[in-house]
């Protein structure tokens, strides 16, 4: 057993494994903070939104679409036609990157241009329709990814290694730079979030593939000026000093881009603590006791003043390396007859959580891919802090092979649309050691993509994709669209799951589309076979 070569934050691919545990379940042993108050209400594009998003009615403006994070578009594309729809464009990806492709990011497409940006930093704006380049800005900086630019107000957000630049979005001129990393552990993997002509972005503790999860590395979210970059406030989403070991100890941050309300409200996501499981001279964490607040909780902030609203933690004092870093997705399900504004989340421990927005407790939770037995009961089901035997239990001995595995579960964003959460999941275990873990061999891994109602988490469907999936789930009417990492883009219909078509792009995929009126815009980013070449390709409508 052993690491892949291929390493993306959201994490690695390969083939199907049998034996899949599904279950909804009322959730206990999770904590809530603050008291119930009138529901903040949602809507795709807010007040605050950037008028080129909220204008961009046949773009994909946002890095999820919108600043609910849905991923759910209209326009022309549906079960019907997807079939027809034939290469228009593509842009070839160079560059190198020993773990993680050379394209990892969901690009971002307004009426006439469409933004990219590569594993390296590397920000192009290209013609919509002719796929020519009409600038590029060669930041030339690795970076662990999914990465990603996010606009507004002129100009072209840019995540780097360390943190972040806005490039003029005529030109690509660099308008300013901003630093907002600490210690060299720590980097910046996310697509920013543009809103209120701020930038939110969130340092978090991994720089690169060797310097991962290194002591002291935290995870701050930063609100920049979006028109100069100065720094309106911040929020540190670890506590107490790192636990109190900030020698040993690290976590929180976001690799993914938050939601917001209509009240200014802004859902954040956030990511695992370390060390995991521990060290040998720390084992199961004891060198960060405690809840390890706030990783892997739903934190919610006043987008304006950065001051906490209120927080809800799916697992505490992870041993497993089970963020619950996905994009929040706000969403209204009917629930017992009763229109109920909810915020969706979901991570590497193979879970989907439906959170109450009103009241701030968890509605449900469903299990998704495959689950060792002891991840709760022995059918696979359980809560994601069911004590003894449960799925975040501590070892009691070494070495020991756990589903999901840290490069496991959902690892891409989810799509919701009428009222069905669209989930894409991978199988792959991990081996965990005292001092650390490692990664099964890919060839053992696989994936799906599962249908949930959104009122109840029942399984509504369940597909075998035939590949690890990172490519996310994205909603274009009456179809449902993911891509797997053997860089196949695969339709399925909304309804039933019915598979409807599948394309070959050029090379191994572990990046999320953008779907726009007539056009599915991906990037195939990572060589893994013979004759593959990485490029970014637009699918168009005859």
């Amino acid at each position: 057993m052993n690491d892949s070569p291929v390493r993306w934050r959201y994490g690695r691919r390969v083939r199907l494994i049998a034996g899949v545990a599904l279950a909804g379940a009322t959730i206990t042993g999770v904590a809530a903070c603050g008291s119930s108050e009138p529901t903040p209400s949602a809507s795709l594009f807010p007040t605050g939104t950037p008028s080129e998003v909220s204008s961009a009615s046949t773009g994909f403006p946002a890095p999820n679409g919108d600043m609910s994070n849905t991923r759910a578009v209209g326009g022309k594309i549906d079960s019907s036609n997807i079939g027809t729809l034939t290469e228009a464009w593509s842009m070839p990806l160079t560059g190198q990157s020993p773990f993680f492709g050379v394209f990892s990011s969901n690009p971002i497409v307004t009426a006439d241009t469409v933004y990219l940006q590569d594993i390296n930093s590397n920000v192009f704006a290209v013609d919509r329709t002719t796929g020519e380049k009409k600038w590029t800005r060669t930041l030339g900086v690795l970076t662990t990814g999914p990465n990603g630019v996010a606009i507004g107000d002129g100009v072209v957000i840019a995540p780097t290694a360390t943190g972040v630049v806005a490039l003029d979005a005529a030109t690509g001129e660099i308008k300013w730079e901003k630093k907002v990393t600490t210690q060299s552990s720590e980097g910046v993997d996310m697509a920013p979030l543009v809103w209120n002509d701020s930038v939110i972005i969130s340092s978090v503790p991994g720089a690169s593939y060797s310097n991962f999860y290194g002591g002291g590395g935290m995870g701050i979210v930063y609100a920049l000026d979006l028109a100069t970059g100065e720094q309106k406030w911040s929020f540190n989403t670890t506590t107490d000093n790192l636990w109190g070991n900030p020698e040993v100890n690290s976590g929180g941050g976001l690799w993914s881009t938050p939601s917001v309300d209509d009240e200014g409200n802004i859902y954040l996501g956030v990511a695992n603590p370390g060390p995991w499981p521990g060290t040998t001279e720390y084992p199961n964490g004891t060198s960060r006791p405690g809840d390890n607040l706030y990783t892997n909780s739903l934190v919610v902030l006043d987008g304006r003043t950065g001051k906490l609203k209120w927080y809800w933690q799916a697992i505490k004092h992870d041993l497993r390396d089970w963020d619950l870093h996905l994009a929040p997705i706000l969403a209204d399900f009917d629930i017992d007859g009763k229109s109920t504004p909810v915020v969706v989340v979901g991570g590497k421990m193979g879970t989907v959580y439906v959170v109450d927005r009103t009241t701030h407790k968890p509605i449900w939770q469903t299990n998704v891919g495959k689950h060792t037995p002891e991840a709760g009961a022995k059918d696979g089901k359980g809560t994601a802090n069911d004590p003894g035997p449960g799925k975040n239990a501590p070892f009691t001995s070494f070495p020991t092979t756990s589903y999901p595995g840290r490069f496991g579960g959902v690892e891409t964003n989810m799509a919701v649309s009428d009222g069905v959460i669209y989930v894409p999941v991978n199988n792959l275990c991990a081996i965990y050691s005292a001092g650390g873990s490692s990664i099964c061999d890919f060839k053992t891994g696989g994936g799906q993509l599962v249908a949930l109602d959104g009122a109840t988490g029942k399984v509504l469907w369940d597909k075998d994709v035939g590949s690890q999936n990172y490519g996310g789930a994205t909603v274009v009417n009456d179809a449902v669209v993911t891509i797997t990492f053997d860089g196949k883009i695969q339709a399925f219909k909304k309804a039933d799951g019915t598979a409807i078509w599948t394309k070959q792009m050029p090379a191994s995929a572990n990046a999320t589309p953008a779907i726009t009126d007539d056009m599915i815009i991906a990037g195939a980013g990572f060589a893994a076979g013979e004759g593959q070449k990485p490029a970014v390709v637009a699918y168009k409508l005859p």
